[in-house]
């Protein structure tokens, strides 16, 4: 079943190349930009399938944005594997426009690696290039979660104070210290424990 995921791989890595990927890894396409380190990831996985379906291999493909310098400033703050963690990720069919469920595709044999690869294609441009298209710089993200766009709802569907740090290392980079930290002190929950020693950090480590 290996064999028909890297026969998939191959196919769709094709694609990607000509799109100006390279391969990283065994599962990762990657594209680097030098303003603030951004990758663009699509990466690959595959489970085997449960009874009754034990032949069959599932292929999965997400697709997420990274900035190395946002995980670097972060890293400053708090280490943790967040730190590693891209801004956003996930199914490159969520990022779809209409029909935006996750998928899992199952394939059995050597037959179905043309269109499958095909079908995965078509999700990519789709899906994958979608979110990297609507969110191509770091302004645009820190716009999206300012706006509330469903795809960043980890920044603001629930207050949480890993994620602002996060928020304010976007806005050190696209703005400034000050900002940035006025921003995290008006937006972070007073109750939080650690508010005033990552306040200390940040003014020291930034």
């Amino acid at each position: 079943m290996n064999n028909l995921l890297e026969s998939v791989k191959d196919k769709v890595g094709s694609f990607l190349i000509d799109k100006g990927y390279t391969k990283r890894g065994k599962n990762d396409f990657i594209r680097k930009e030098k303003l603030h380190k951004r990758e663009e990831v699509i990466s690959f996985s595959s489970r085997k399938g449960r009874a009754p379906h034990t032949g069959q291999t599932y292929i999965g493909i997400t697709s997420g944005i990274y900035y190395k310098e946002v995980n670097s400033l972060d890293k400053k703050i708090i280490q943790d594997f967040l730190n590693s963690y891209p801004i956003i990720t996930g199914s490159i069919s969520h990022f779809k426009d209409t029909d935006n469920n996750f998928i899992s595709i199952p394939i059995n044999n050597s037959d179905q690696v043309e269109s499958i690869a095909n079908e995965i294609i078509e999700n990519i441009k789709d899906g994958g290039f979608n979110l990297f298209n609507k969110f191509p710089t770091l302004e645009s993200i820190l716009d999206g979660i300012e706006k509330k766009h469903e795809w960043l709802n980890d920044y603001h569907k629930f207050i949480k104070i890993r994620r602002q740090v996060r928020i304010a290392a976007m806005s050190l980079l696209i703005k400034d210290k000050d900002t940035a930290i006025h921003w995290f002190k008006e937006n972070s929950l007073a109750s939080e424990k650690s508010k005033q020693e990552i306040i200390k950090k940040m003014e020291t480590n930034w």
